[in-house]
C-alpha cells in the first residue's frame, strides 16, 4: 500500500511517516521544509517540495492509495490558503483515484471557532464531509514535538510561569503513539467515510500536567493563577494598536470556548487499549 502524507515534515507527520514505514507501507509526501528529517532518517520513498496555496503538480499522487492531510499554514493571515490550498490537493487525490482520504481535522474545529486555525479546519470539513473522505479531530497530542515540547522549555527556562485560570482548565489529550495507531487502525478499515475524535477519556488539568512535567524534569518552578478574563481588554487593545505577542486575543477566546467540549471521544472505537498520560510522560520527557 502507498501512502502520501502532507505536511510530511510536521510533529504529527513526522511521526506518523515513521509509524507507517515501520508497519512495512511506502510513504510519500510533501513539505514546505527542508528534505530531511532533523534526526537524519528518511522514511520517505519520495518527497516533493509544496506550500499550501501554491501550484503543483497533482501526478504526485498518481499511484496513491491513501492521501492522509497534515499540511496547515500557521502563518496569522494565511486561513484562504489553508482552505484552498487543502481542498486543491483533496480535489487533484480524487481526480487521481486516491481510494482513502484522511483529513487532520482538530478539536477546534467548529462553527463557532475563535481561531483562524479552528476556522480554517471548520471550513475545509464542512467540504470534505460532502465529498468522500474521513474526519480525524485529535486532542492535544503529548510527545516531543507541538505544544507540550513548549511546556517543557517553560518549564526548564522560568522559575515563575503564570497559568491562565490557575491550571485548572480541562485538557483533551492522545499521546503521538497511540494517536498513529489510531490512524493506522481508521486508515485500514473498510470504511472510507467517518469522523473520529481522539482524545483519552481520562480527565486531567493543564495544571496536573505541568505539576508532572515540573516533577519529572526535577524543577521548582512556581505557577501563578491569571484569570482569562482580566487579560481580554489589555490583549484586545494591543491587538488594536498593532502590536505582536506570542498570545493575542483570538488565542486567548480560543481557549476559553475550548474549555466547553462538544466533541465525544471515539477512542473506544479504534482502540482496545492506551497508555496513561503518566506513562507517556516519563517516555518523552525527561530532566
Amino acid at each position: 500500500m502507498k501512502v502520501f502524507i502532507t505536511g510530511i515534515h510536521g510533529f504529527i507527520a513526522s511521526h506518523l511517516s515513521i509509524f507507517l514505514r515501520d508497519q512495512g507501507y511506502s510513504v510519500c509526501g510533501s513539505t514546505s521544509r527542508s528534505p530531511e528529517l532533523a534526526d537524519g532518517r528518511s522514511p520517505f520513498e519520495k518527497i516533493y517540495p509544496h506550500k499550501l496555496g501554491e501550484q503543483f503538480d497533482g501526478a504526485m499522487f498518481a499511484g496513491m492509495d491513501v492521501v492522509i492531510h497534515c499540511a496547515h499554514d500557521f502563518q496569522k493571515g494565511a486561513l484562504r490558503n489553508n482552505v484552498e490550498g487543502t481542498l486543491a490537493l483533496a480535489e487533484a487525490a480524487d481526480k487521481h483515484q486516491v481510494s482513502k482520504q484522511i483529513f487532520i481535522s482538530s478539536l477546534s474545529s467548529r462553527s463557532d471557532a475563535q481561531t483562524e486555525y479552528g476556522k480554517a479546519k471548520f471550513e475545509i470539513e464542512q467540504v470534505l464531509k460532502r465529498n468522500t473522505g474521513i474526519i480525524v479531530r485529535p486532542g492535544t497530542v503529548l510527545g516531543p514535538g507541538g505544544i507540550f515540547a513548549g511546556m517543557v522549555r517553560i518549564v526548564k527556562k522560568f522559575p515563575l510561569v503564570p497559568l491562565l485560570d490557575g491550571g485548572n482548565s480541562q485538557m483533551y489529550i492522545i499521546g503521538i503513539d497511540d494517536l498513529c495507531q489510531s490512524i493506522y487502525q481508521i486508515m485500514m478499515a473498510t470504511s472510507n467515510t467517518g469522523e473520529y475524535n481522539l482524545y483519552y477519556p481520562q480527565r486531567v488539568t493543564l495544571k496536573e500536567i505541568l505539576i508532572a512535567l515540573r516533577n519529572l524534569l526535577k524543577r521548582k518552578t512556581i505557577f501563578i493563577p491569571v484569570p482569562s478574563k482580566f487579560l481580554i481588554l489589555p490583549l484586545s487593545f494591543l491587538n488594536t494598536i498593532g502590536i505582536k505577542l506570542p498570545v493575542d486575543i483570538d488565542n486567548l477566546r480560543g481557549f476559553m470556548k475550548s474549555q466547553t467540549m462538544v466533541y465525544q471521544s471515539d477512542l473506544h472505537k479504534v482502540l482496545d487499549s492506551y497508555l496513561s498520560i503518566k506513562d507517556i510522560l516519563k517516555a518523552h520527557f525527561k530532566a
